[in-house]
């Protein structure tokens, strides 16, 4: 009777410790959202105007460090960093920072972006190649092409028509 309740206890405090932990891991993830939308607020109102003033741009790169530090499991953080180096014309910095993002998370969209970024960096070879993969991922990226790199060419055989 007693190693029953001795082990009800410890079942409990286990149980405390990670609804405890749960709801840390919810603020966090709240507060990154947060300082997200905040940025992307910010980054849309600079973009419209055709300025980004360099203030502004440290207080977002801030906001996304913290927003990274507070959920690492998202890329989101990884791709709006990327995008304030693109409005700041730093170009190779947004292609590496893509680059992370893709190794943590393939998609269509960072791949479009990346070739966005190659373009900007003078690379149109490799923006080619990172605009066949987004297109692979997603063939309605391939209108959508940045200027200096062209719409990867689809392989294989047309599909008939009537089959």
């Amino acid at each position: 009777m007693r190693a029953g309740r001795l082990l009800a206890a410890l079942v409990a405090v286990a149980a405390a410790a990670a609804l405890v932990a749960q709801t840390g891991r919810a603020r966090d993830r709240i507060g990154a959202s947060k300082r997200l939308r905040v940025v992307e607020t910010v980054s849309s109102r600079m973009e419209a105007l055709g300025q980004a003033p360099p203030g502004i741009v440290a207080g977002n790169f801030r906001l996304l460090r913290e927003a990274q530090r507070l959920d690492p499991s998202r890329v989101e953080p990884l791709i709006a960093l990327a995008g304030q180096h693109m409005l700041t014309h730093q170009y190779a910095l947004a292609v590496e920072i893509y680059r992370q993002a893709l190794a943590f998370e393939p998609r269509a969209e960072i791949y479009y972006d990346l070739s966005q970024a190659y373009v900007g960096a003078g690379e149109p070879q490799k923006a080619r190649e990172a605009l066949a993969q987004a297109v692979a991922l997603d063939p309605d990226l391939a209108g959508k092409a940045p200027r200096g790199a062209k719409p990867a060419k689809p392989r294989g055989r047309p599909a008939r028509q009537g089959s």
